[in-house]
């Protein structure tokens, strides 16, 4: 969701381990349920809804369990919520409430963020949930609408799985957080472009248990995409991130930033070669009209070359998601403010998307869209 006005952003970071089954696409809601779908050749059948969650705006999928969270707004406590999936259609294992406006889940060793702060969350072999605590957030920045109080807004573990960093939109931090014996430490606060927005960031390259050296982050309000080098100490303990390109040197557009736009989603592909941004109020393309994908090459010194815009497939892209599915590499699309849910081919080569939809269909709200394998 674009947030034109901020309740507390909320993030959650879990512990879990399920069974193979047959692909299905998860897609959750602004408006509600949680909808489960099948890929038939070029055609997305829906195979079940729940409502189990309110507002369900983002889910995170683990090997056994699908969490999601309820971005409820205003002072009411946020939701998480634990599933189940048995082809292709959800249960409900557990629940728990934490701060208002949850909108991201992380899975590691620990916990979860959210409404100016951290929530830490312990989850059992059942899916049962438990608050073990809040880490509060004070700090706010420059601008007076869009950034009047601390709004982390994403929880990203690294390849390590020793640290956590949490992008705040409403503080301008990049927050870096050493995981311990099932909490969280505060590492370094890292200062990022005052009124730019950190939303979401990644490590590159995405390799279990080896460090990255760079980190690539996307600021909502200045749609920008800035290098970070990552540098851990020789034990291990600590993590740095220094910025190695002005965040204005990667517009969300290539050459120049477009006004008005803000930047969405970040993700790589799994051959860590291209890294792609959703952007938001942007109106790129008309008839019909669509906001953008961009796409960029990662050289190997981790600078980024642009490579071009495609279609988002609709309005307000919240988040995407990269999957191979029987050979093939596919974008997943959510576009909340139209409702439509676009499948677009990828060139594995290129790292182009395809210009038109493979598949689609409609959900309004629909807002985050992931695979479950």
């Amino acid at each position: 969701m674009l947030h034109s006005t901020f309740t507390s952003a909320l993030c959650a970071f879990l512990f879990a381990s399920s069974s193979a089954m047959a692909a299905t696409l998860i897609v959750g809601s602004n408006d509600g349920p949680i909808v489960s779908y099948s890929l038939n050749g070029n055609t997305l059948t829906q195979i079940s809804s729940n409502s189990d969650s309110t507002a369900a705006s983002w889910q995170t999928i683990t090997p056994n369990f699908i969490f999601s969270v309820s971005e409820t707004g205003g002072t009411d406590p946020g939701t998480i919520t634990a599933y189940t999936i048995s082809n292709g259609v959800l249960k409900k294992v557990g629940s728990d409430k934490g701060l208002p406006g949850p909108v991201n889940i992380a899975v590691a060793e620990g916990g979860s963020t959210g409404g100016h702060g951290v929530n830490l969350w312990s989850v059992s072999s059942t899916g049962t949930i438990k608050n073990t605590g809040t880490l509060p957030f004070t700090e706010r920045s420059i601008d007076p609408a869009r950034q009047t109080a601390s709004f982390p807004h994403q929880v990203v573990v690294d390849p390590t799985t020793k640290f956590a960093v949490i992008p705040d939109l409403g503080a301008d931090l990049i927050r870096i957080f050493r995981i311990k014996n099932g909490g969280l430490t505060l590492v370094q606060n890292i200062q990022a472009l005052k009124g730019s927005g950190p939303r979401h960031g990644i490590f590159w390259p995405v390799k279990a248990g080896i460090p990255p050296t760079h980190y690539f982050l996307v600021s909502e309000m200045a749609s920008s995409v800035t290098a970070y080098k990552v540098t851990y100490s020789a034990d291990g303990e600590s993590l740095t991130l220094s910025a190695t390109i002005d965040s204005k040197a990667y517009s969300t557009f290539g050459p120049a930033v477009k006004p008005g736009a803000a930047g969405g989603e970040i993700d790589i592909s799994p051959d860590g070669r291209f890294l792609y941004v959703s952007n938001r109020l942007d109106l790129t393309f008309s008839n019909p009209s669509s906001d953008s994908i961009a796409t960029w090459s990662i050289n190997t010194d981790g600078t980024l070359t642009f490579i071009g815009l495609t279609r988002s497939g609709g309005l307000s892209p919240r988040h995407f998601s990269l999957v191979t599915l029987n050979g093939q590499d596919f974008m997943t699309v959510a576009n909340p403010t139209s409702g439509d849910i676009a499948i677009f081919t990828r060139d594995v080569a290129t790292g182009r998307l395809g210009t038109t939809p493979f598949a689609s269909a409609k959900l309004s709200g629909a807002a985050c869209a992931s695979w479950k394998l």
